[in-house]
């Protein structure tokens, strides 16, 4: 059962096309999203920290996340039960439009002390290259990297370790983990700090 999941997820991955935006309907992605609202709101801001903000996501970034959850390759109790709900990958394709259709995600403006120091080390470790000065990569950029300026601190760090100890991986070549595994507890909250008040 577990190799026919997983053969499902990439012939899903193959089927879908990198401008899977122009793809999906996000009038038709509200409608289909209807328990996707119970956790991360009809905005796309849920304010939990354990909960990622969706709201101006790139939409192949969407679509690839929750095609990983349909396989089984990236696993959360309540994603993994819900994402069966979705029928077709048609319907993951419209959710995705919908998300990426809101106002992307945004922060306070204004940076701390901690936030500088996370600014700081953000450059230093040339995350821009793949996550753009403002942490937002355009939807034409071929890595996947998602949208993360704006996006929740307390989900940033918990993603960031979660990376760092191998639990999640991020990219291919495991550049991410590699990058993390210098970086202390403290240098990830201050990266977190800087990227989640980016306006």
């Amino acid at each position: 059962m577990k190799r026919i999941r997983n053969t499902l997820g990439i012939l899903l991955l193959l089927l879908v096309s990198h401008n899977s935006y122009a793809l999906g309907d996000p009038a038709l992605g509200k409608d289909k999203a209807a328990r996707c609202i119970e956790c991360h709101a009809t905005d796309g801001n849920n304010p939990d920290p354990k909960v990622p903000r969706l709201t101006g996501q790139l939409p192949d970034y969407l679509l690839k996340q929750m095609l990983e959850f349909v396989s089984g390759h990236r696993k959360d109790h309540v994603m993994s039960s819900m994402i069966k709900e979705i029928k077709t990958t048609d319907g993951l394709t419209d959710i995705a439009a919908y998300y990426a259709n809101l106002p992307v995600m945004s922060g306070s403006g204004t940076q701390t002390a901690l936030g500088q120091q996370g600014k700081k080390l953000y450059m230093q470790e040339r995350c821009m290259y793949c996550h753009n000065f403002t942490g937002r990569p355009d939807d034409t950029f071929a890595g996947g990297a998602p949208v993360i300026g704006g996006q929740s601190k307390g989900y940033l760090v918990k993603v960031l370790l979660e990376i760092r100890s191998g639990e999640r991986k991020a990219d291919m070549h495991d550049l991410m983990k590699k990058t993390l595994a210098k970086q202390s507890d403290q240098h990830i909250e201050a990266i977190a700090e800087f990227l989640s008040n980016i306006k």
